[in-house]
């Protein structure tokens, strides 16, 4: 898809998904201590992505390797077995939102080696 889009596309289409991104309402601290520690390192990367997103469109030079900062996040968020209905909508909504983070990484890094 980076291939069919110019470079000032590719920059727009991120400022426009950062916009959307920044709607979205982060998810509320679990009750469980295990999954709020997932829970506390989505919200790290979430301020590492924010921080990558908002300083390549305010023209900064971004290095593409910060952006694999997620430590398996993911894996761990798939694999976490939720002990409750109440912890199974909680890790819901963090994996949910730790998709956005994905795809809003995956639109950064095109912007910045397309």
């Amino acid at each position: 898809m980076s291939g069919d889009l110019s470079p000032s596309k590719m920059r727009m289409k991120l400022m426009h998904d950062f916009e959307s991104f920044k709607q979205i309402p982060f998810p509320d601290p679990p009750d469980s201590d295990v999954l709020n520690d997932l829970w506390t390192e989505l919200v790290e990367l979430d301020g590492h992505v924010a921080g990558l997103v908002s300083s390549f469109l305010s023209g900064s030079r971004v290095d593409p390797n910060l952006l694999a900062a997620d430590g398996k996040l993911g894996l761990r968020l798939n694999n976490y077995v939720a002990q409750s209905e109440q912890e199974e909508m909680q890790l819901a909504k963090c994996q949910a939102y730790k998709a956005q983070l994905d795809s809003l990484v995956d639109c950064l890094r095109n912007s910045l080696l397309g």
